[in-house]
């Protein structure tokens, strides 16, 4: 396609096409396609923050990527819940106890995220309840080691969203996984954007 250039003055001559400026005129489909491309970058680049998921290997990695694949953090949290969500009302449709149920959709939901959360969760409280100042409790963190408090946390916790399953039937507890997976990824968007 010819590229526009601007017209000596004199008579009007031509299409309107010819004398609107570029910026006027809509996007050729290659920009559409590339900006499309670089959506689905960014969209897999989350996937691949927050998940043990494989991405193919076009997406790359540049500085400021995480930092604009914020805006999936949510949608991807969303396909974690879903997945958790199916084994919890699988499970449950199948006539597993609940507490049963609860354990394999929680377990689902640790291996596609390689269990990041309760490792972070492990560490902070190792470093927040075994750290007498910052310096100390930053080292204590940055031990791969689990102490006693990150075991007590992890422990807590995984009884406590157990718990709160075992109370659902399976749709209900579908919906809250997915919500809750969702929920707790767009706090990550909002602790970035404010903090």
């Amino acid at each position: 396609a010819a590229r526009w250039r601007p017209r000596p003055a004199g008579p009007k001559t031509g299409s309107m096409q010819d004398a609107a400026p570029p910026h006027d005129r809509p996007d050729p489909p290659a920009s559409r396609q590339g900006a499309g491309r670089r959506e689905l970058g960014l969209a897999l680049y989350a996937l691949q923050f927050l998940t043990r998921i494989p991405v193919p290997a076009w997406v790359g990695h540049a500085p400021d990527m995480l930092a604009r694949a914020a805006r999936w953090y949510p949608a991807v949290g969303g396909l974690v819940g879903l997945a958790s969500g199916a084994v919890f009302a699988g499970a449950s449709g199948l006539g597993l106890a609940p507490l049963a149920a609860a354990a394999a959709a929680i377990a689902v939901s640790m291996a596609l995220t390689g269990a990041l959360h309760e490792d972070g969760l492990a560490d902070t409280l190792d470093g927040l309840g075994g750290g007498a100042t910052r310096e100390r409790a930053l080292e204590i963190m940055r031990d791969s080691r689990i102490g006693a408090y990150g075991a007590a946390a992890l422990i807590a916790t995984l009884m406590l969203r157990a718990g709160a399953l075992t109370g659902l039937g399976p749709a209900e507890g579908f919906a809250a996984l997915v919500a809750s997976h969702a929920a707790g990824r767009a706090a990550i968007v909002g602790a970035l954007r404010f903090a």
